[in-house]
């Protein structure tokens, strides 16, 4: 049986992709709250 991760370069390779993911996770979000109709903000801010 081998093992889960048998290659180091593997590892690397997905904790830099874990990595980016999570420095790209804050631009994602805001383009995603930007692009959101403006409504949502009407809402929340009722009187």
């Amino acid at each position: 049986m081998p093992q889960l991760l048998p290659d180091p370069w593997l590892y690397l390779h997905l904790s830099a992709w874990s990595a980016l993911l999570l420095l790209m996770l804050p631009l994602i979000l805001k383009s995603a709250q930007s692009a959101l109709p403006p409504k949502d903000a009407s809402l929340t801010t009722r009187p």
